[in-house]
C-alpha cells in the first residue's frame, strides 16, 4: 500500500437520534483513516473527498453507537444531531472492541476533520488552542521522509498557517509516537 495520511481532531460529544442520545468519542478525518486503521464497514458507504472539501453533513458509525441509537434497526441514512447541526448516517463501521488500554473502539462517530472544525466548533484552523484538542496526522507508510512529506500536505490544507496564524515551521512539534502515527 502506498504511503497514506489523514488528518485527525478528536474529542467527545453529545450526539442525538430521534429520542435517544449518547455520549461518544468523535474523530474528524479523510477517507484515507479506513485504509490507515484498516477499518472496514458493515453498512453503507464512506464520505468521500469531496465530502471532506465541502465540511459535508455526513458520518459514519460504530457499533456501540448504532446499537444505542438504533437497537437492531437500520442507522445508514438516518440523521443525527450533534450541537444543534443534522448529519446524516452514511456507514456503519464493522466491530473492532476493546482497545489495549480498555477502550471501546466502537463507540465512536467519524465524520470528515473539516466538518468538525466548522460546523461543529467554528473553527477554521488546524489548531488553535480552543475546542479542537490537537492535530494529529495518521499516516500508513514508514520512513522519515513520508512523515515529513504528510506533515507538508497537513501544512498546505491549513494554507501554512495555523495555531493563531504562525506559519506551520514556526509552531508545529512534531511527534512520532510509533510507525504509523504522528502528533503535533
Amino acid at each position: 500500500m502506498p504511503a497514506t495520511g489523514s488528518p485527525s481532531v478528536d474529542g467527545t460529544v453529545v450526539i442525538i437520534s430521534g429520542n435517544r442520545n449518547w455520549t461518544t468519542h468523535y474523530r474528524g478525518v479523510t477517507p484515507d483513516f479506513l485504509a490507515i486503521k484498516r477499518w472496514e464497514l458493515v453498512e453503507g458507504a464512506p464520505f468521500t473527498s469531496g465530502d471532506v472539501v465541502h465540511s459535508a453533513n455526513v458520518c459514519m458509525i460504530g457499533q456501540t453507537v448504532r446499537q444505542e441509537l438504533y437497537g437492531a434497526e437500520k442507522a445508514v441514512g438516518r440523521d443525527i444531531r450533534i450541537n444543534k447541526k443534522i448529519f446524516r448516517v452514511m456507514g456503519v463501521l464493522a466491530p473492532k472492541g476493546q482497545s489495549s488500554n480498555g477502550q471501546d473502539q466502537d463507540d465512536t462517530i467519524i465524520l470528515p476533520y473539516t466538518t468538525v472544525q466548522k460546523k461543529l466548533f467554528d473553527k477554521t484552523l488546524l489548531f488553535d488552542g480552543g475546542s479542537i484538542g490537537g492535530l494529529f496526522l495518521l499516516v500508513k507508510g514508514y520512513g522519515a521522509s513520508v512523515l515529513h512529506q504528510k506533515a507538508g500536505a497537513v501544512a498546505a490544507i491549513g494554507g501554512g498557517r495555523w495555531n493563531g496564524g504562525r506559519s506551520f515551521e514556526k509552531s508545529a512539534h512534531l511527534l512520532v509516537e510509533s510507525p504509523g502515527k504522528m502528533a503535533f
